[in-house]
């Protein structure tokens, strides 16, 4: 028997954001995972726990020959600011140190959620299949679409859109979500909350794809300033119109 359990590692962790992030990130997201509580124990929930960034250092160190390496604080920083921004975890700081809640835990670490419907099989020898039922079974096999890879954290803005595509009676397949969604990635900057924004936007406006955002705020400063500009123009072509015969000029030509 193995001491203290284990945690799981979906393989679709290759596709998540996580993948391409620095060294130091993907192993401190690795120890947290590790270090989160398996069920609730002294007021601290199953999926979270306590640490301090002298935690964190102390528990990642390595060595070359003699001497001791670790992570400095700033790495550390650095690493749970992008795990928030990407929303793979939630801190809160406490008198006993940082709470640390990693997001989908329950999902994630549910050996179910891994579970495939088992295929039923003949029991005994079976008769070998003609080799054109072989070929073909192989060619679609090989036709067959790749399955759709949605990167932790965008389930809902993808949801919402294959929901509208479907209400507006859009077809779409796999590879075109999967353009959709590089493309939701480059505009949000990998940001869940960021790509919903857009997806809304594109729901509300009954678009085919993703545009900038709309800033109400910046488009009626926008606005202002080019009437105000106007109002100032015309003004000083009034001053020049109105100005006095043998005064002195006014407006534009002062």
């Amino acid at each position: 028997m193995i001491d203290e359990g284990y945690c799981l590692v979906p393989r679709a962790a290759k596709y998540w954001q996580l993948a391409n992030a620095p060294p130091h990130v993907r192993e401190i997201w690795a120890w947290l995972v590790i270090n989160a509580n398996h069920k609730d124990s002294q007021g601290i929930k199953r999926g979270q726990c306590v640490r301090s960034l002298a935690d964190i250092i102390a528990g990642l160190v390595w060595f070359i020959g003699y001497r001791r390496m670790a992570y400095t604080k700033s790495k550390c920083e650095f690493a749970l600011e992008w795990l928030r921004k990407h929303e793979m975890i939630e801190t809160k700081k406490t008198t006993r140190g940082l709470l640390i809640t990693i997001c989908k835990y329950d999902y994630y670490q549910d050996p179910k959620n891994y579970q495939t419907p088992a295929k039923e099989t003949s029991k005994g020898t079976r008769n070998q299949q003609p080799t054109s039922t072989i070929n073909n079974n192989a060619l679609k096999n090989e036709n067959k679409e790749e399955e759709l890879k949605i990167p932790i954290g965008f389930e809902k803005p993808i949801e919402d859109w294959k929901e509208y595509l479907n209400l507006r009676k859009i077809p779409f397949s796999n590879f075109t979500l999967t353009k959709f969604i590089d493309e939701l990635l480059r505009v949000s900057n990998e940001v869940p909350s960021e790509a919903q924004k857009f997806v809304d936007q594109a729901i509300t406006h009954n678009h085919n794809g993703l545009y900038p955002l709309k800033n109400e705020k910046n488009e009626k400063s926008r606005t202002y300033s080019k009437q105000e500009a106007g109002n100032d123009l015309i003004a000083q072509f009034n001053d020049i119109a109105f100005a006095e015969p043998h005064g002195e000029p006014k407006g534009l030509l002062r």
